[in-house]
This record gives structure tokens, sequence and C-alpha cells, in this order.
């Protein structure tokens, strides 16, 4: 067998593709096709100038997001996420917080007078003398009352002078908070006491007709459920600060504290807020997104 032979037939020889009927024609845009002179959509200077084709990166064509995109996303749905744990901390801390009580009765008058809502702040932290405390009855289960701190632990309190004033380590109290008309510091009950630790002395303003630390003795802090901080009533809320009485003489600091629970629902509104525009903004975007990725649909490839 000849070599010419045994090119006619060899079985170990690769197989080849079948010719195409159409063998020897050019798509449109090649110079000598029926299109002579065209350009695919994706080069400069054809119909689609600018465009890439589908299977280039960053093209018409679907691929991996470019990264400055995946990154933005990232940033965008942490952010998100901050906001919204914020939220729900700030409300979670505010019921943690906060507790109210109608006053039921006149023994705070005038500072609080029946039918007023006080919010008062849970806890014993930060109480220093002439706070209005929210105090358990002892011995009455579930019963509440606002009560004044008048002494704290190792304090000296004792009623009254000849003047019928109630004294503090020696100082005579002008309590200018008291029921209007009634002599002042006046107390059915005398005593001489120095406040134990853990425990505080409290008076009800109205004295004539208030049940207090006169009855009680001296209250454990484990009796408080927190401080008042804000009344409500006759359409008006007013914050309750320490009386001058005390921050004059130097028994109490200058009252600039912040109401606990105020401040976080405060924050909590503006937390929420912040949550609405930034899903506002992303959604906003994403449709924007969304139509410009409508209007660049690559137009469908031309057959030759």
């Amino acid at each position: 067998m000849n070599d010419g032979e045994a090119n006619d037939f060899n079985p170990w020889a690769a197989p080849q593709a079948p010719r195409v009927t159409g063998q020897g024609q050019q798509p449109p845009w090649a110079d000598g096709a029926t299109g002579q002179g065209q350009q695919p959509p994706w080069a400069d200077g054809a119909t689609g100038q600018g465009q890439q084709p589908p299977w280039v990166y960053g093209g018409t064509g679907q691929g991996p997001a470019p990264r400055r995109k995946r990154t933005g996303l990232i940033a965008y749905w942490v952010i998100f996420g901050l906001l919204c744990a914020a939220f729900v901390g700030l409300l979670v801390g505010f019921f943690v917080t906060f507790g109210a009580v109608r006053i039921s009765s006149d023994t705070m008058a005038p500072a609080l007078q029946t039918g007023n809502v006080v919010i008062y702040q849970r806890g014993t932290s930060g109480i220093v003398r002439g706070d209005i405390l929210i105090v358990r009855v002892p011995g009455d289960n579930g019963a509440v009352l606002p009560r004044r701190v008048i002494g704290l632990p190792g304090d000296h309190v004792t009623c009254c002078t000849s003047g019928g004033q109630v004294t503090l380590d020696g100082n005579a109290l002008a309590e200018d908070y008291l029921e209007p008309g009634a002599p002042t510091g006046y107390s059915r009950t005398t005593f001489d006491v120095t406040v134990p630790a853990g425990e505080v002395w409290v008076m009800g303003d109205n004295r004539g007709n208030a049940i207090d630390s006169r009855s009680w003795g001296p209250l454990p802090m484990s009796d408080i459920a927190g401080r008042a901080v804000l009344v409500t009533g006759n359409g008006k809320q007013t914050i309750l600060r320490t009386p001058a009485v005390f921050t004059a003489d130097g028994l109490a600091p200058a009252d600039h504290r912040v109401p606990l629970p105020i401040l976080l629902l405060g924050l909590a509104v503006i937390a929420a807020f912040a949550v609405v525009v930034d899903g506002v903004v992303g959604l906003i975007v994403w449709l924007a997104r969304r139509s410009k990725r409508q209007r660049a649909q690559p137009a469908p490839p031309v057959a030759w």
C-alpha cells in the first residue's frame, strides 16, 4: 500500500468536523459579506457604541458583579442591620427602665395631685436628697406610693426645731415644696434618727396626711421601685428636679440629670427614622438600577 492509498483511510487518524454547507460565509459586519463594513453591536462606531460582547467581564451579559458594587451592597446591609439593632436595643432599654403610676391621694401635694400620672426611672441609681421616689409600702404587697427622700444612709434626721422644721445633719430645712398653709415641716411625730446603711428616710410633702418613715422607720433600698422623673396632668408635663433647698445648702448636687427612659425613647425614635430613611434610599437605588439594567439589555444576536 503506497502513501497515497494510506491517506485515503486511516483508522487511527483523529476524526474531522463535518463541513457545513455555508462554508466561507462571514458575519454581516465583515468585509466581503452581505453587510460589508458593518460592525458588531458592541464595537465603537456601531449602533451599540461602547457596548461589550456579552462574554466580556463587565459587558451587557450576565457575570460576576463588579467588586465596587458588591462592597457597596455589603456596606448598605451592614448599616441597615446596625440601625435596626440600635432601634430594638433602645426600645428594649426604654421598657426596662420605664415605669408609670397614677397618684390616688394628696399625700404628696402640691407637687403631685390626685389623678396625676408619674413616670419613674426604675432602680436606685443616682438617688440624691430631695428626690421623689416610688416606694413599696412595707407590709402591703403590691402597693406603691410617692415619697420624698429626706435622709440618705449615715444622715442624722430630726424633728423638729422650735420653728417646726426638720433638720438634716444639724441644718434646718426650709421646705418650700410643702403643702401651703401647713406649718413649716409640720409633723405629728417627733423623731431623731441616724439612717442605717442600705436604707433611706422618706416623708410625704403633705405632712399632716401622709404615712411615711415616721411610721415605717427607715426604708430599705430594696423597697424603692424607682425615681420619679416626670409628672403629667392638666394637659402639661413637668420634669421633676431636686428642690433648691437641697442644692443651695450643698445637700445635693445641681440637678442636670436627663431622665433615662425619656432619653432612650428619644434615641429610639431617631433610630426608627434612620431605619425608614435608609430603607427608602435603598429601595430607590434598587429600582433605579433595575430600570437601568432593563434599558441596557443587549440586542438579539445577528445570525450569519
